[in-house]
């Protein structure tokens, strides 16, 4: 009797242990659902928030470069005007004071002028007139196709404005596109969901007469009006002839003479009374030489490559110059309020051609020759095998002591290995000359 009270008693104790652990779990269960509930309501996915959030513009240009985007604030504001004629120039004899002074008379009594006015202005070697106005939001306001016909009326009646591009080297393009077609280029921009318009122009990098009776392909410069879909070409490539092609931005390089071929001026600046071929450095244009069996560098001085050599020395040298002064030549993408855009290139490794003129004996070797010369390590008493080793005497293999020759006969010298030479040689003797 005693032993059936026991168990009843401790039955029922366990009972009601588990009813009250059940009732707790309900309840938990119970706030758990009231939690997610009020969560699912109140709160908003990352996904969601980045998609509908608008883009911060501020916050995108302060992860660029401060110089790189003092730069692109001052090309924003700039307006560059060029004569219909080519060779023309505007405003004659007028200093850029008085320029500047008269665009302000004409914007002035322009309707929704408000602050807008121009800071500065210089005239280009072209005969073009480059005018920079206070804010963005001037230029904005000029760049309407209304005001900037009223603006041209009354300020300079022969002259257009020319607005900023973004060029792309496009690799690998099929010949059969036609780049002076304007059927083609509204081709592109059907084929890659371009905006209507965006693609302006577009021209091969290599003449035709140069082509290889064989080529296929060819480079082309494609022109486009916004840098947005200048990134969007950079980043998904482009279809051209329903081929795949991919795409680079167009980086600023050294200014070269055409005419006499050296650096900083361009040919209407040259100095020079006559042609000198980029071919064969001769007295002729470039497009007249017949001498390309034998090609010079004007700038290195030597034969063995053209000076339009994409990989002359010099012209190498002076890009990597470029390329330290100009931030901007070190991005892959153009600058934007995203700030994707504004990653910077790793530098290159630290290898460059030596920067002289024809090597010492008097051979002259391309930039693609290296020249190469055998070395031999030296290693120490402690990392040469120990003891001497027996090598195979017979006729085909000559004893120790006697000159190893090749297949073809060649005097090899005398034969070393490790352990070979007594222990307390310092150095292995040196290679054959």
């Amino acid at each position: 009797m005693l032993a059936e009270k026991v168990i009843e008693r401790v039955a029922g104790m366990l009972k009601t242990a588990v009813d009250l652990m059940v009732a707790e779990l309900k309840a938990a269960s119970t706030t758990m659902s009231t939690s997610a509930m009020q969560f699912s309501t109140t709160t908003t996915l990352y996904r969601d928030a980045l998609h509908d959030a608008p883009a911060n513009t501020v916050a995108g240009m302060a992860t660029l470069d401060i110089q790189i985007r003092a730069r692109e604030g001052i090309k924003m504001r700039q307006v560059l005007l060029d004569a219909w004629a080519p060779g023309q120039a505007l405003l004659p004899g007028s200093a850029n004071s008085d320029i500047v002074e008269a665009a302000n008379k004409v914007i002035a009594v322009t309707e929704g002028a408000a602050e807008h006015r121009f800071v500065s202005a210089r005239r280009l070697n072209n005969g073009g007139i480059l005018l920079e106005l206070n804010s963005e939001a001037a230029a904005t306001w000029l760049g309407d196709p209304a005001t900037k016909a009223l603006f041209l009326d009354s300020f300079a009646p022969d002259a257009t404005v020319k607005t900023r591009t973004f060029p792309l080297v496009v690799q690998f393009v099929p010949l059969r596109f036609k780049p002076g077609s304007e059927v083609d280029l509204r081709q592109i921009e059907g084929d890659n969901s371009l905006p209507s318009g965006s693609v302006l122009r577009a021209r091969w990098i290599k003449p035709e007469y140069r082509r290889a009776p064989d080529q296929t392909c060819g480079h082309t410069i494609l022109t486009v009006s916004k840098p947005e879909t200048a990134n969007l070409i950079l980043t998904s490539g482009l279809l051209v002839c329903q081929k795949r092609v991919y795409a680079e931005k167009c980086k600023k390089e050294p200014t070269r003479c055409l005419k006499c071929h050296g650096w900083g001026h361009m040919s209407y600046d040259c100095k020079q009374a006559f042609d000198t071929c980029g071919t064969c450095a001769g007295r002729h244009r470039t497009t007249a030489c017949m001498g390309t069996q034998r090609v010079r560098c004007v700038s290195c001085n030597v034969e063995g490559h053209a000076s339009w050599d994409r990989l002359c020395p010099t012209f190498t040298h002076k890009c990597d110059e470029l390329n330290d002064r100009l931030s901007e030549n070190n991005m892959p993408y153009y600058p934007t309020s995203e700030p994707w855009t504004h990653a910077m290139q790793p530098p290159k490794p630290q290898f460059r051609r030596p920067f002289a003129g024809p090597p010492a004996d008097g051979l002259t070797a391309g930039p693609s020759q290296t020249r190469l010369k055998q070395t031999t390590l030296r290693f120490p008493p402690s990392q040469r095998r120990p003891g001497p080793m027996a090598q195979p005497q017979g006729p085909s293999s000559p004893g120790r002591g006697s000159p190893a020759t090749g297949v073809n006969a060649i005097d090899r010298g005398q034969t070393h290995r490790w352990g070979v030479l007594g222990e307390n040689d310092e150095s292995l003797p040196p290679p054959p000359s």
